[in-house]
């Protein structure tokens, strides 16, 4: 049989029209968002039906939130390195061993907050292409503790349970026809809110409450002592590269009958709560100087403060502000939890005989003086001065004695001519 030039070309063009029918293909992928945990391992499936050899096609997984987004590509049945996003280097892979089956699924390891984000899947052959699009969210810290990946076949039915340390998915993978479904668990919690003194704002005491490593971003509420919240300021809130939230807030409080105030954090989508309660230090009174008389071959001063909360301490001071060397201090705290504390010192005799007592609280910043002149008479205690202070004083009552007795006699005398 004669084949004529007409014949082959009709050969080839019934040859071209099978070869681009049968690579035609759909890319699928999951309809729900991929939702991932910062430090975890996630899978973003991608399958191709029908279920044909993606061995000899090119598969590229991109970010649509960068510009030259590309985290992955598989290409004449190599890894192509170049282009790639930098921070994606090395927690990329695909399982070359199902391409045969068409799974061109990618495996991200130890995610990112920055990894949040549109991925497309995409894949082409010498004559088609098709692609699909997933969303990730990433989430912070949970409570799952064990990291397993489970496999389940049944006739066309795949499914994987992908169990990690923060949350946990399963997703589904039908191959007649082809289906993917997915479902993800995942939970946040940060830290214990911590509360620190911030001292002294508009006539009342600052206070800041801060929590770390929450996603989403949770709220924080700031209570007195009987649970009634109080007005604070806006929240700062700051979401570091990973994607946790960083929250702190400021308020200012007035003294109340327990100066006990309380910061809770709270997420309301898992219903957790924490809380962090501070009492507040209470300033007491000005310290009270005395003086107790010779002590020791010096004078005797003795210090007191009452009404602290928490115990403050007390410092004795010289002219320069030098630290005396006092006595052991003496506490009292009362059935409300104030206290009162003295302290004894003995100074000697100096150029300006001037001696502080100090009052300081260190958790506010708080600090009172008094201040006392001593007069220099005072240190006079030498023999012979008070030989002379007590000969004078004979002395004076000589004087006396015999006054009273002249004017004694002149008084009779006169009495006496008078008669």
């Amino acid at each position: 049989m004669k084949v004529t030039q007409l014949d082959c070309l009709c050969l080839i063009l019934l040859h071209l029209l099978h070869t681009s029918g049968s690579e035609r293909f759909e890319v699928l992928g999951p309809s729900d968002s991929i939702v991932a945990v910062a430090g975890d391992d996630i899978i973003l499936p991608c399958y191709l039906k029908p279920n044909i050899s993606a061995e000899d096609m090119t598969v590229d997984w991109l970010n649509l939130d960068f510009l030259d987004g590309r985290v992955f590509r598989y290409q004449n049945h190599r890894i192509i390195r170049e282009d790639q996003i930098l921070f994606y280097s090395g927690r990329t892979s695909l399982y070359e061993e199902e391409l045969w089956r068409g799974n061109t699924s990618l495996k991200l390891t130890r995610v990112q907050g920055t990894d949040e984000g549109r991925y497309k899947c995409l894949i082409q052959s010498k004559s088609w292409y098709d692609d699909f699009t997933v969303q990730v969210l990433v989430k912070g810290e949970v409570y799952f503790h064990v990291n397993v990946i489970i496999s389940l076949q049944y006739n066309d039915i795949t499914s994987f349970l992908h169990i990690t340390g923060h949350s946990m998915c399963l997703f589904v993978h039908s191959l007649s026809p082809v289906n993917i479904q997915s479902v993800c668990v995942s939970v946040a919690v940060g830290s214990k809110p911590v509360v620190s003194i911030e001292g002294h704002r508009e006539g009342g005491m600052g206070l800041l409450c801060e929590t770390e490593g929450w996603h989403p971003e949770p709220e924080l509420v700031w209570l007195d002592s009987k649970g009634v919240h109080l007005s604070a300021g806006p929240p700062e809130i700051d979401k570091d590269s990973k994607g946790f939230y960083t929250v702190k807030q400021h308020v200012i409080v007035q003294e109340t009958d327990t100066n006990r105030f309380t910061c809770r954090v709270q997420q309301s989508q898992i219903n957790e709560k924490m809380e962090t309660e501070i009492h507040l230090p209470i300033v007491g009174s000005k310290p009270v100087v005395s003086i107790e008389g010779h002590r020791g071959g010096g004078m005797g001063l003795l210090c007191e403060t009452e009404g602290w909360h928490p115990e403050p301490e007390l410092v004795w001071l010289d002219s320069k502000g030098v630290n005396l060397s006092a006595g052991p201090p003496e506490i009292d705290k009362d059935s409300k939890g104030f206290y009162t504390v003295k302290q004894h010192v003995i100074v000697q005799e100096t150029d300006t005989n001037r001696f502080t007592c100090r009052v300081q609280q260190s958790r506010i910043n708080e600090k009172m003086e008094m201040e006392i002149h001593l007069p220099s008479e005072l240190f006079d205690t030498t023999p012979w001065r008070i030989s002379f202070i007590v000969l004078c004083c004979l002395g004076a009552i000589t004087v006396i004695g015999l006054s009273l007795a002249i004017y004694c006699i002149r008084n009779k005398k006169g009495n006496g001519q008078i008669i």
